[in-house]
């Protein structure tokens, strides 16, 4: 299964769906409590508890997700636009993650 991660304003407020579900951020609050609502388009708060969300949802990987959730934020959710959103696949949130976790585990060059 490939996941459609979307985040879309309504109003003032933001949704996030995975499909045609929508995604809390029940989980990423237990992972990392914050009082944070879903955001994005910006670095903040808001954006690193979405894209914790997101990133857990789609690898249920706890220790990873926590490790590069703001990463993840930088490249995918803090540029989104701020009127329109973002979408995203599974797969590439999964391919993304792979190569973060394989950069690392060669540790550093010199």
């Amino acid at each position: 299964m490939n996941k459609l991660y979307r985040g879309v304003r309504q109003g003032t407020a933001v949704k996030l769906y995975a499909d045609n579900d929508e995604l809390l951020l029940n989980a990423s609050k237990v992972l990392h409590p914050s009082e944070a609502t879903p955001e994005f388009g910006y670095s903040g708060d808001g954006p690193s508890q979405t894209a914790l969300a997101i990133l857990f949802d789609a690898t249920q990987d706890k220790e990873n997700s926590l490790k590069y959730y703001h990463e993840f934020k930088a490249e995918f959710i803090a540029p989104a636009d701020y009127q329109v959103g973002f979408t995203i696949f599974q797969a590439t949130i999964k391919e993304w993650l792979d190569k973060k976790i394989a950069n690392d585990s060669r540790g550093w060059i010199i």
